[in-house]
């Protein structure tokens, strides 16, 4: 009866790591195990987005300026990094402005750091 227990029980799990990976609760045979198996589901879904979320806001944070929500300097030089080894045959023109005055807009209109 020991062999038999263990056979059912090895057999549980796999069916459990089955549904896990298939992630479908209907897998199971008991209606409980079914809605234990959604709840993890519904909690690795939330913690999945998340992190999607803490993600996104990090990108954003390294490539974008606080102020004016614009792509800053570390984003202008991965994009146009990634243009110049692009074997392309289109021609470009890049052109430079420097702003000279951001102290005195910043100061203006209160940048906050």
């Amino acid at each position: 009866t020991h062999s038999v227990r263990r056979g059912e029980k090895a057999r549980q799990e796999q069916r459990w790591l089955l549904a896990l990976q298939q992630r479908d609760p209907a897998m199971l045979d008991s209606l409980q195990a079914q809605t234990t198996l959604r709840q993890l589901l519904a909690s690795f879904n939330e913690a999945e987005l998340d992190a999607h979320r803490q993600i996104t806001e990090l990108h954003n944070q390294a490539t974008r300026d606080e102020m004016t929500g614009l792509c800053n300097r570390h984003a202008f030089r991965r994009d146009l990094t990634e243009l110049l080894q692009q074997e392309n045959t289109q021609t470009a023109i890049l052109v430079l402005i420097r702003a000279t005055e951001l102290g005195k807009l910043n100061a203006q209109r209160g940048f906050q750091s």
